[in-house]
């Protein structure tokens, strides 16, 4: 007989990076009454690049996607990124099954389309919003994609709206997607972790090994405002330090040319772009030798990259107009900001060893597997609540 607080829980992914480790976690949190299932809803069954244990995910075409969550019984569907599913079907769920968003970034801040996302801030920074600035093409296809979201915005509101809960990656997506009047949401709090994490009591003494150099962004993205970073670099003597750029993904190919462009007129030979993809303990050794971390973005992104260099002991500059900034200000972490910081004073002297200290305390507090397993267990109470209690 099955327990009346059971929670047959359907998770929808797709091909990611680090869907691999949310399998152990969510397999590692299940219980004889909690289940987790996997799915990846394609018309056609998925060839994976990053995921491992696709063996472990279901393959089901759209039209058949109700039918076989109603005959399997769940009551719980987690959206891993709201475009793991197709968006029409969300409003056809019967309302018994709870519907969980959780957001990872780009599909609250370039969906439902870049000129309409959920959440608007102001991304770029002066330098590079004219690089990026549509040619003609460009600005017809923004066009006929607006003209298509104007045409199907009431559906998609009306997705939003059976949505049952929301997190975001940080508290404050939730506060700002409370600003729609269709988002009627509860929030709830879930992270994308490794069980087996740096971020332990254990290693909070380890050493330190971080080197002088500058490590700029997390990817070719334009939100990373590198060439308005470079900007900042030139007024300041920043001596023979080598100036690493990721730029392997994200971005379009012109976009990343004129960085690097851009970044070796600029610093010479100083200047190294990752743009190829390699081996990850390679890419450890680069980041590693980087002492000042620079992420000069208004969205939350990169947040693996960010905990890893305050952890390593890097010194990191944000802009303070950014909700990650706040955030990690409110947890009494040590970072500075690249507006009034280091426009003052360039990189200034390295964390000292009681900051770096300080900073894997607050993290051990508020970004540690065990914080975000607690977490997910009060998710599972909530439910619970929710479906057998209310």
């Amino acid at each position: 007989m099955t327990n009346r607080k059971t929670l047959k829980i359907l998770n929808c992914v797709f091909d990611e990076k680090f869907i691999d480790d949310l399998i152990e976690v969510m397999d590692f949190t299940s219980t004889n009454n909690i289940i987790n299932e996997y799915v990846c809803i394609a018309d056609t069954p998925s060839t994976y690049k990053y995921v491992k244990q696709f063996n472990r995910i279901q393959h089901i075409n759209e039209g058949d996607f109700i039918p076989f969550v109603i005959k399997k019984g769940y009551n719980v569907i987690l959206l891993h990124n709201l475009n793991s599913i197709p968006i029409n079907i969300i409003r056809k769920l019967p309302r018994k099954i709870k519907v969980v968003w959780l957001a990872w970034g780009m599909d609250i801040y370039n969906s439902p389309i870049k000129e309409a996302p959920f959440i608007k801030l102001d991304l770029y920074r002066e330098y590079t919003r004219k690089v990026i600035a549509p040619d003609f093409i460009g600005w017809l296809q923004q066009k006929h994609g607006y003209i298509h979201y104007l045409l199907h915005r009431n559906e998609i509101r009306e997705a939003i709206e059976r949505i049952d809960f929301f997190s975001g990656v940080m508290p404050a997506e939730y506060k700002m997607m409370s600003q729609h009047p269709w988002f009627k949401a509860k929030e709830i709090t879930f992270n994308y972790f490794k069980l087996n994490d740096f971020i332990q009591p254990k290693n909070k003494y380890a050493e330190s090994y971080v080197g002088n150099n500058i490590l700029i962004g997390n990817s070719g993205d334009p939100t990373n405002n590198h060439l308005d970073v470079f900007e900042f670099l030139k007024k300041h003597d920043i001596g023979n330090r080598n100036i690493y750029v990721p730029l392997s993904y994200g971005g379009s190919k012109r976009y990343r040319e004129v960085v690097k462009e851009v970044g070796v007129r600029t610093f010479g030979s100083n200047f190294i772009a990752l743009d190829t993809f390699m081996p990850y303990e390679e890419y450890c050794k680069i980041i590693a030798s980087c002492g000042y971390v620079i992420m000069f973005h208004e969205r939350q992104q990169g947040m693996g990259n960010i905990l890893a260099a305050l952890w390593n002991g890097c010194k990191l500059f944000l802009s303070d107009t950014s909700e990650v900034y706040r955030m990690y200000k409110n947890y009494g972490v040590h970072v500075f900001s690249i507006q009034n910081d280091f426009v003052c004073t360039g990189c200034g002297l390295p964390l000292t060893y009681e900051e770096i200290i300080d900073n894997r305390e607050q993290l051990i507090k508020k970004r540690s597997p065990k914080f975000f397993l607690e977490n997910i267990y009060k998710m599972y109470a909530t439910f619970q609540k929710d479906i057998y209690e209310n």
